[in-house]
This record gives structure tokens, C-alpha cells and sequence, in this order.
């Protein structure tokens, strides 16, 4: 592989890494486990908002199966983080206050 390939795989495994990252600003841990989200740091909205978002760029069908090894670096990325916000488990932060 040339230099120029592998510097093209290190930077797009970097943006795997950073969009999930990215995901932690998203939500507010328990104050009992810091590994623990407690909610959504963003109204329901909003999340739904991302959400769409993420489907028009990506395609619906695209994000809704999740990551696979098909995927280019920049699909599994979105398709992670549309994994992510999909999680019904958590309150977001206008329906935590009700």
C-alpha cells in the first residue's frame, strides 16, 4: 500500500473514532456510575432532528441496519451515531423535567 493509501485508512479510522466520541456530549452520565447515561442532554426534538438529518445524507436504509463491514468508514460513523440516538431506554432532557 502506498503512503499516501495508508495515511487515507489512518485518517478515516480516526473519524470512526471521533464520531463515536463525539456521541458522550450528547448525554448526561449518572452521578452513581460514570459509565451509566442517566438522559439525553438534547430535547427529543432535537434528537429527532440529528436523526433525520443523518438519513438524508447517508440513506434511511443505510443507518437503520446499523454498522456492517460493507460500510465505508463515513457510513459506519453515521451509522453508529444514528444507533446511538435511536435509543428509546433514555429520557430526553424536556421529558425528564414532566
Amino acid at each position: 500500500m502506498t503512503e499516501l493509501g495508508l495515511r487515507r485508512d489512518e485518517g478515516l479510522v480516526r473519524l470512526l473514532a471521533a464520531s463515536i466520541a463525539s456521541t458522550s456530549v450528547l448525554v448526561v452520565y449518572s452521578s452513581e456510575q460514570e459509565t451509566q447515561i442517566a438522559y439525553w442532554r438534547i430535547t427529543e426534538s432535537q434528537r429527532q432532528n440529528l436523526m433525520k438529518q443523518i438519513e438524508e445524507v447517508f440513506g434511511l436504509a443505510t443507518v437503520q441496519e446499523g454498522p456492517k463491514d460493507s460500510h465505508t468508514y463515513s457510513e459506519t460513523a453515521a451509522a453508529g451515531i444514528y444507533e446511538f440516538l435511536s435509543d428509546r431506554k433514555r429520557k430526553s432532557t424536556d421529558s425528564k423535567r414532566k
